[in-house]
Parts: structure tokens; sequence; C-alpha cells
């Protein structure tokens, strides 16, 4: 199966284009999608409980091929995510800096709507970050 993407338009406060992503199994992660720009936050809203390590990895290498430079996960097993995300970094990049470093969170005492909220207004990548510190 294709992965159906919907486009939500941009956010108000941050002009932030939001879209979403259904996919009915870790094998829909197979082709690359655009996403409008060079960067992108992923929100992972899914239950890892099933999932094999491998399909997590093959997940997380999809979405750092599409450009995911901050990756939140939420739902059952989040944190498993969020530490095997990890792993795929530091074999992807082991000298990473704090210049290009990719973040990754995980919302397991959250409910949907907060760590949504979380994705959408304070996740941002290092680049946004170095911006808004230049200009403070």
């Amino acid at each position: 199966m294709d992965l159906a993407i919907l486009n939500h338009g941009r956010t108000k406060e941050q002009n932030r284009l939001l879209l979403s992503i259904f996919a009915s199994s870790p094998d829909d992660f197979s082709s690359s999608i655009a996403i409008h720009g060079k960067h992108c936050v992923l929100f992972l809203a899914m239950d890892a409980r099933p999932m094999s390590v491998g399909e997590i990895s093959n997940m997380a290498n999809w979405a750092l091929d599409q450009g995911a430079v901050y990756v939140c996960a939420w739902g059952p097993d989040c944190e498993r995510v969020h530490d095997i995300i990890d792993e795929v970094l530091v074999d992807r990049d082991p000298g990473e800096t704090d210049e290009d470093v990719i973040m990754t969170t995980w919302h397991d005492d959250e409910t949907l709507e907060e760590a949504l909220w979380f994705a959408v207004n304070s996740a941002y990548p290092q680049e946004h970050m170095k911006e808004l510190v230049r200009r403070s």
C-alpha cells in the first residue's frame, strides 16, 4: 500500500506546513515523499509494541532520508521507538555535533493533544534554533 498523505495547510503562528501520513504497516515506509522543504519534524503516533527493532529502524532510516531533523514519538512503547531512532542516528553519523544534531523525544506521559502541541510549537530544526538565537 502507498502512503496516504493529507495536507492540513500551514500553522498561523509559525507558518509551518502540516502534513499527516497514514500507514497501515511499517512496510508502507519504502518510497520517498515530497515534504515541500529542506527539513521536517516528524511526529510518530503509533502502538510500537508489536514492531521489531528492524521495522522501527527501517522507518527511522526512511524518515531521516526524507529530511526529518526532529522526531517526536507518542503511543505505547514510544520510549523504545525513541531509543531505536537514537541508535540509528549514531550508526548513520557517529560524529554528530551540536551544529547538526537531530533531536528525538518521546511523550509517554502526555495526551495525544499535548504531544502534538509540542511537535507543532516547540520542535524546531537546529538550523531554525540558531536563527532564533541570532535575532535575540
